[in-house]
């Protein structure tokens, strides 16, 4: 993970490479995170000119260091997606771990990942990833056993108990 400053406020601050051992070793991916209004301004920009500032602002943090162009390059534009809107997990203070267990709760057969049930990893990529990792072991349970058993649910949320992971 890399923090970027830069005089423009909010221009692509937060820098996290998923080629690790644990996660997608010999990957070369690398992602940045920009928010407000940046984020706004970047998704009215063509691609190519997004990922002309990316990779000239990754070569000035590492300016002894030969960056290659990307193979590739994906640019979600959440913000302007009416899926979306640029949401993502942030919990208010007052959000327990069985608040938590009952959002990942499934509904029968129904079941959910993403992001936002990661206990660990809320608000990431890497989150919903093992996220979807974890529910579709469970899924191959049910499949198995021919039943599901489901995911823990509180029936009472008491705010007193600390948030564990």
């Amino acid at each position: 993970m890399a923090i970027y400053a830069d005089p423009e406020r909010g221009r692509y601050p937060v820098w996290q490479s998923l080629d690790h051992e644990n996660f997608l070793p010999g990957s070369g991916i690398i992602f940045v995170t920009v928010t407000g209004d940046f984020s706004e301004r970047i998704e009215s920009l063509p691609d190519g000119q997004v990922k002309e500032e990316v990779i000239q602002v990754l070569r000035s943090m590492y300016p002894n260091v030969t960056i290659p162009d990307p193979l590739d390059f994906a640019f979600p534009r959440w913000y302007s997606d009416p899926l979306y809107r640029g949401s993502y997990s942030n919990w208010p203070a007052s959000f327990v771990s069985q608040h938590h267990e009952n959002l990942r709760a499934n509904v029968d057969k129904l079941y959910f990942a993403g992001e936002g049930t990661s206990k660990k990893y809320f608000g990431f990529l890497h989150g919903a990833y093992f996220e979807g990792l974890e529910v579709t072991k469970e899924m191959i349970k049910c499949i198995k056993h021919h039943g599901c058993v489901g995911l823990k649910h509180v029936d009472q949320v008491k705010n007193t108990a600390s948030y564990g992971v």
